[in-house]
Parts: structure tokens; sequence; C-alpha cells
């Protein structure tokens, strides 16, 4: 916490929902000088999506939606396009509904959120590839919403929370009384350059209407948290079928599958096996992961917009239990040697500032490419001489596209890559970071 310069942290340490550990660390708000405790109220972020989730399959056991149902069956203003979508797509991020352009100090309703989420242009087509989509568990809440008749959250409360025990679980709300309510805050740099000072200041503010979209406008505390451990323990709330369904891996075109559920990410073969999600908004980060098979689950909440949950979560399951230390990273074989070298070559034209007619770099989306394209030369810069090889530590299929990790050993630290590919070898999107000793 000191490290990153966070606030507050709370975590939970669950068997089955049994509490063994929840503890408060740091401060809730700054100003106030309010202590963190197990029942201060965090935003949860994307974490949010399991529950939408649930929200949808209730309806569905209800008999009002169903899953492979084309979306203009509840949406009939929907372009003709949507007809290939479903909610299934919607829930596992396989819909390839583009991103809206939004103004987050502005009001919207359903329908006019709609609109602008129908005018953005498709990613790619119906379970061409999976591919995180806010947007796409907005469209599942507002539908949640026009055949319950009543807000996402508002059915959440009444068939989720209420019956789980989670007494303090509830919507965000920037006008109610919520009780031991923590602040979030933003780490913004005071000045200009990477050397400037980070700073904490309060969160950015958001529009009511866009605070409350069912892509995880929810908050809670590590206290609501066990005792929704405790309905996923027992597997409560939903039918056991539904439930196949919550954690079933997403169905791609190609005949594959990606690793996530219906808002529920799934780690891959290797044990022990776990489900979870993580979320980031508005000042606020959150990770809650759960070791199903051995029944035992962690969650950490924080209040800073960098804070590195994931990691913290990691180290408190390692020091619980060393099975769930993560596994290192080990060289594998590459099999596509020429595809590497393409990379290292296009890095080199990053790094020279000559990216304007390289193959490579002329699938990066238009609207991200200059960006990405800055960000990628600054960390090459940072990073120094690379004399070793780029080392292949991973790779995973995603449908028509492939992922890869590589790491270089460079003379101010080790640059981990995670470069996206194409059927045709080019560059989507690449992450580059750089990890000093």
């Amino acid at each position: 916490m000191a490290r990153q310069n966070i606030p507050g942290v709370a975590i939970g340490i669950f068997k089955n929902g049994e509490v063994l550990r929840a503890q408060g660390y740091g401060l809730a708000n700054v100003e106030h000088r309010v202590p963190v405790k197990p029942e201060t109220m965090f935003q949860t972020a994307s974490i949010g999506k399991m529950f939408t989730a649930t929200a949808v399959m209730l309806l569905v056991e209800d008999g009002k939606l169903e899953l492979d149902a084309p979306l203009t069956s509840y949406l009939p203003d929907a372009p003709e396009s949507w007809r290939a979508i479903s909610l299934r797509h919607l829930l596992n991020h396989t819909s390839g509904i583009g991103y809206p352009a939004l103004d987050y100090k502005k009001d919207y309703s359903d329908d006019e959120l709609l609109k602008l989420i129908y005018a953005a242009k498709p990613d790619f087509a119906p379970g061409q590839r999976w591919s995180y989509s806010n947007p796409g568990y907005m469209t599942a809440g507002i539908i949640v919403g026009k055949v319950s008749g009543q807000h996402y959250s508002e059915l959440l409360q009444e068939r989720v929370f209420k019956p789980s025990g989670m007494n303090s679980a509830r919507r965000l709300s920037h006008i109610d009384l919520v009780s031991d309510r923590a602040a979030g805050y933003e780490l913004v740099r005071e000045g200009e350059g990477k050397d400037a000072p980070l700073v904490l200041k309060n969160q950015d503010w958001v529009s009511v209407t866009l605070n409350s979209t069912a892509d995880g406008s929810l908050q809670m505390s590590v206290l609501d948290f066990a005792r929704w451990d405790g309905a996923v323990a027992s597997r409560g709330v939903l039918k056991g079928e539904s439930w196949q369904q919550m954690l079933k891996p997403a169905p791609l075109n190609n005949g594959s599958t990606y690793d996530y559920g219906f808002g529920w990410f799934l780690s891959d073969a290797t044990a022990p096996r776990y489900i979870g999600h993580s979320g980031a908004w508005q000042g606020f980060r959150s990770d809650y992961r759960r070791y199903d098979e051995d029944g035992v689950s962690f969650v950490v909440l924080a209040n800073t917009d960098r804070a590195s949950v994931g990691a913290m979560l990691e180290g408190i399951a390692e020091r619980f239990d060393s099975r769930y230390k993560p596994a290192p990273e080990v060289l594998i074989e590459d099999k596509r040697p020429a595809l590497t070298r393409s990379l290292a070559d296009a890095l080199q034209a990053v790094s020279d500032g000559k990216t304007a007619d390289h193959p490579m770099l002329g699938a990066l989306p238009p609207e991200w490419r200059e960006r990405m394209l800055e960000v990628m030369s600054s960390t090459l810069k940072e990073a120094g001489t690379c004399p070793a090889p780029m080392e292949l530590v991973s790779e995973k299929p995603n449908g028509d596209q492939l992922s890869r990790t590589y790491l270089n050993r460079c003379a101010n630290g080790t640059l981990r890559m995670s470069p996206v590919f194409n059927e045709q070898g080019q560059i989507v999107r690449a992450r580059l970071v750089l990890e000093k000793p």
C-alpha cells in the first residue's frame, strides 16, 4: 500500500462462505481520516458482471428470456444485423458489438444509450472471437429492465442480495446516504513528463445514468462477498443447470472455446483451478477469486485506480496455501519463429519512428494507433538496449486471432510484450510493460 500510494484496502478470505479473515487496512476516506473496516463499502466495478448475468439467468428460469434467441426479439428497434446476436453472445463477450462514443458527464435514457450502441461499428461477427465488452453488458441490463419492468439492480436486490443475506450490497448512488461508504481516489501526475509526481485526487464525476449501468455499478463490503461466496458454494439463487451455463467456457464459431463463462473468468487447466472476476472503475479496483474445488475464496478491494489488487490477492492466496502460488513462466517452443522475427522487426521500426509503411503495423485500429505506438515507443526507449532474444512464454488462440506473451531481458529491466495477431500475422493490438528489478 505504501509503495503504490493506496489509501485503503479491505481483504476477505472465505471457506464456502465462512469468514476466515475479514480485515481493513488504511483509510476509507483520506479527508476525514476514516479507517477501512470489514463493513466498508467499495465500488466493485466489473465484478458486477457476474450479478448481471445472474439476473439474466433468473429471467431465463422464469421463461421470460431465451439465451439463444435473437436480440431483436427483445429490442425490436435494433439493427437487422443484431438478429445474429443472442444474450449468450452478450454474456460471454462474443457479440462483436462496437464501443459507442459516450459523454460520461451526460445522462442518457435507456433508449438513447441503445441508439448509441446500435450506431457503433461492429468489431467482428458474433462468435468469431472473445473480446471484453462493457456495452454488451449495458445492453443485457437494459433487456433485463425491459422484460422485468424493474431496474436490473432492483431485481438483484429482491432476488439475489436479500435472499443471500448481502445486507449492504446495493447499486451506486451519488445522492443516497450509504453507511460506511469508501471514497475513490485517482493518482494523477502533477506536471509534465513521466517523472512528474503522482498526486492523490478524488475520483472523477460520472453521470447518474452511466454510473448505474449493468457492466458494473454496484458497491458492497467484504462481508457481502462472504455471503455471495456461500451462495456460489451451494450453487444457490439459481438452479443447477443455470450454474452449469454460467461456468461454461464461451463457444466460438471455429469450434474452440474461450475461458470465460457468464460474468466469470475461468482459469485454464492448471491446478488448482479457480473462477472469478476483477474490476476497475472511478478510483476503485477489485478482485475476487474462488478456488472452487477447495471451496476457498479471496477478495481484495482497494480505493485507488492504480492499485495492483490482483498481485495482492495472489500474494495473500500463496501465504494461505502454497498450492495457490502462480506457476512460474517458462519458455515454450516457438512454432512460428517467422512471426517472432517479424515482431522484432516491427518493434525496431517503432523504436526508429519508421512505422508508416510497416506491413505488420497496418492493422492497428485507427482510433488507437497513434496512442498505442506512442506508448510502445516510450516503453522501448525506457527499456534501453535488449541484447537477448525474445522469449515466448505463452500463446493463446482466440477464434481468428492469436495472443502471445514474450519476455526480453533489457538493460533497464525485463520487457513484457503481449501482442495480438490477426490471421495475416499483423498486430491488432499490443501491450508493452517494463518490469524493473
